[in-house]
């Protein structure tokens, strides 16, 4: 009921022939007679509803993500393109271990962050999932589409 509560969502009751129960309709009954014209519950998402869908949407939280650190960018895209079958964790410790990516990222406290960091972010923010193993999800592989090329790019300029 918190949704309901916060407004993201309008609780409907609603009579035997679908009609909502109004507070007209409801005025002068006692609970009880409420109570026994309710037949079924429904439920609309509200503007804040929608917008709050949007806002956590797979979406939303990858692009974030992508944008929050620059430096590990291409770590998470390199996950992503190399998830395209189900892997294990160690072959992603593998891939991360074996490129740049992992060591451009560094946590806050300068050491460098683990493989597992960049596969727990991707599957909280929709990227990735367990399935047999680490595969990349479909929303995953077409939000790292456009940020692929231009990072490759320039990762190819910076390194040349």
């Amino acid at each position: 009921m918190t949704m309901v509560n916060e407004g993201g969502l309008r609780w409907i009751e609603l009579d035997a022939q679908g009609q909502e129960l109004t507070d007209e309709r409801k005025a002068g009954l006692t609970e009880d007679e409420i109570d026994d014209i309710i037949d079924v519950f429904a439920v609309q998402t509200t503007e804040i509803g929608e917008d709050v869908a949007q806002e956590l949407s797979p979406e939303s939280r990858l692009r974030a993500l992508f944008d929050k650190v620059p430096q590990r960018l291409g770590a998470y895209l390199d996950v992503i393109d190399f998830c395209t079958i189900p892997r294990s964790y160690n072959e992603v410790d593998t891939l991360l271990r074996a490129g740049d990516a992992l060591r451009a990222s560094v946590a806050s406290n300068s050491q460098p962050l683990q493989p597992s960091f960049f596969l727990d972010m991707l599957e909280r923010n929709g990227g990735l999932v367990w399935k047999d193993g680490w595969i990349a999800t479909g929303k995953g592989k077409e939000l790292a589409k456009p940020y692929a090329l231009p990072w490759r790019r320039r990762n190819d300029f910076e390194t040349n």
